[in-house]
């Protein structure tokens, strides 16, 4: 997928000239409790450790987090079960993975289609930033059976007052169980932030990349070993690919330059002008070296009966005007833009170019002390390859005590991602005309300090599936989801148990998805007066039993089969940390109930869920 470098580097030079900036005010927003920290030594409470994000301003953009050094969830080091997530997977750290709660996900004019990475990725909406007083750097590691390991490394740097570089590295990687099984992901973000005197001109660069490397197997070949026996060898049990890999890649650069326009600089107030540059480039690729005893597995062969080579992607350039009225004291605040994004998209057929303009707005409404309103809407009304198409946001929170109750409303028609629309490879051929689908949904939530509870319904019209074949579908109907969620948070001595179960009601047979799920964590914890803090428990995950989508590795999709089923099968770990200073330990025993109550079960259809590990990992922050 090429690109003109001219123009990339004319892009980024105008940008560069441009650029001003203004230190918009930061905040950052997390989900449940992974957004806490505690606080630093007393020796080290002088430090100024300051993490935000550069587009959350309808936050206190006074308010920033330092690093996060709880030992709660410090296990969690496989993003499908961080913030107690609740994930459809390929069995081991790093594969392919899809929510087992149904949900709209973002929203994006334009979108390739390869989705069940997308857990794994840094990307620029979600890119942090720091200030930091001294040099801050943040190790974690992770090792154990089967060769999977985790490593992070992330380091960031203030030169002078106003200029602050960093990077983060992250690798997820594992050597499997059975045959064909390895993945891994490699992860860099650089970024930098440069604010003059006086708070009225600011810039923020990065720099993305994600490489997710897999061996395809295709599933194992299931028979009475994996169905009757707990004691085998993984390794001899026959997949259905021997040699075959993929690769999803992204790569992000991104310059925002902002200049306030009028206010007071020292109260972080005013009108302030931005602008925002943006390059995108994503491919999937599939390899598969040896057609010789795999054809089975294809419903076709196309192109070549001896080696499959197919890759598909896209890539684009994107520029944004935009206002804000930034006013962290006062009631409202709001953000006006305009983009305008041009590219060029291959699935196969040639390269085939695209122009599409959208215009965003955010509003914040503070009616009280204790109750926010925000409203979000983003339309796209040109597309010159699909439909136009629109989100609209709102939720309102209200804040008493320690009490809250929000409201959420989510509405928008969004256009199919491009592989399901067109697609010319070895194995599959498809060319569709394909409506917008329409997404909605509605809940409450009800957070207290022991309780929570909460009610989504959702309604998909026009929702596109793929058939067990790899072929897509456009299912010319309404499906609505109800889902009701409920919690506990209870402490009786030093005993801490978390309660998160979900149940879900769907009416149609192609959304496929558990009718209930449950993440429960159970255990100890002690803390010395040497400030010392020790955890003993075990996190035990839940889903009842049904029919789940397969997966489909030279198209990247996960696909409706009626044969196999998951589920009904619960997973038990056993963990134990313990926290000194800014380093925490832990080990883990993964699959503690292997063979109970079942033999083995797949994570999805005809992919074995991870056998019993044993791992341990650190994570260590420090100063120099």
């Amino acid at each position: 997928m090429a690109f003109s470098p001219v123009l990339f580097r004319f892009t980024i030079l105008c940008s560069l000239l441009t650029a001003g900036l203004l230190l918009p005010h930061t905040g950052l927003a997390q989900m449940g409790n992974s957004s806490q920290t505690d606080s630093l030594d007393v020796d080290e409470k002088e430090l100024r450790l300051r993490r935000y994000q550069e587009t959350s301003f309808w936050f206190d953009t006074l308010l920033t987090q330092s690093p996060d050094t709880l030992l709660r969830g410090i296990q969690w080091y496989d993003p499908t079960q961080r913030n107690l997530g609740l994930f459809q997977t390929g069995g081991i750290l790093g594969s392919f993975a899809r929510p087992f709660l149904y949900e709209t996900g973002p929203y994006a004019p334009i979108r390739l289609g390869f989705r069940q990475y997308e857990l794994y990725q840094f990307t620029a909406e979600q890119n942090e930033y720091w200030q930091v007083s001294k040099p801050l750097t943040v190790v974690d590691f992770l090792t154990g059976g089967t060769v999977q390991q985790h490593f992070r490394v992330l380091h960031t740097q203030n030169i002078g007052e106003n200029f602050n570089l960093g990077a983060e590295y992250r690798l997820l990687s594992s050597e499997g169980f059975y045959a064909r099984q390895a993945t891994n992901n490699k992860s860099l973000r650089l970024f930098g932030s440069f604010v003059l005197p006086g708070n009225r001109y600011a810039a923020y660069i990065n720099y993305l990349t994600n490489n997710q490397l897999d061996e395809q197997s295709g599933g194992i070949t299931s028979g009475t070993l994996f169905d009757t026996t707990v004691a085998f060898n993984p390794l001899s049990v026959p997949v259905n690919l021997r040699l075959a890999s993929s690769r999803h890649n992204t790569r992000t650069f991104q310059l925002t330059s902002y200049y306030r326009l009028t206010g007071n600089d020292s109260s972080f107030s005013g009108l302030t002008a931005f602008h925002r540059f943006r390059f995108d480039r994503e491919y999937y690729r599939y390899e598969d070296e040896s057609l010789l005893n795999a054809g089975s597995f294809y419903p076709a062969i196309y192109r070549d009966s001896s080696i499959t080579f197919d890759t598909v992607g896209i890539e684009s350039f994107s520029h944004s005007l935009g206002l804000r009225r930034e006013a962290p004291f006062a009631g409202l605040q709001w953000e006006l833009a305009a983009h305008i994004q041009h590219g060029v998209s291959d699935l196969g057929f040639g390269r085939e170019n695209f122009v599409l303009a959208r215009f965003t707005g955010d509003v914040r409404y503070r009616l009280a002390e204790q109750w926010d309103n925000t409203l979000r809407v983003d339309v796209s009304p040109y597309h010159s390859t699909q439909s136009s198409s629109y989100a609209a946001f709102f939720k309102s929170k209200y804040q008493f005590r320690k009490i809250s109750l929000s409201f959420e409303l989510d509405s928008r028609l969004q256009n199919p991602d491009l592989v399901s629309l067109r697609y010319n490879t070895n194995h599959h051929r498809w060319s569709q005309a394909f409506g917008s689908i329409g997404q909605h949904s509605a809940g409450l939530r009800l957070e207290m300090p022991v309780l929570w509870a909460q009610i989504r319904g959702h309604q998909l019209n026009n929702g596109i599936f793929y058939q067990a074949n790899g072929q897509p579908f456009q299912f010319a109907g309404d499906i609505r989801v109800l889902q009701l969620g409920l919690g506990a948070r209870l402490k009786f001595w030093k005993m801490h148990l978390e309660l998160n179960h979900w149940r879900q009601f769907n009416d149609a047979t192609y959304l496929r998805m558990p009718a209930f799920a449950s993440h429960d964590v159970l255990y100890f914890e002690n803390r010395f007066k040497a400030g010392w803090v020790i955890q003993l428990g075990a996190d035990i995950r839940f889903n009842s039993s049904y029919t789940a989508n397969a997966f489909r590795p030279e198209t990247g999709q996960f696909v409706l089969q009626d044969s196999l089923s998951i589920g009904n099968y619960p997973v038990i770990d056993l963990f134990g940390a313990i926290k000194v200073k800014r380093t925490r330990l832990f080990v883990r025993f993964e699959h503690a109930n292997q063979g109970f109550p079942r033999p083995n079960v797949f994570a999805t259809p005809l992919h074995p869920l991870y056998g019993r590990a044993f791992r341990f990992g650190l994570s260590w922050a420090f100063y120099n």
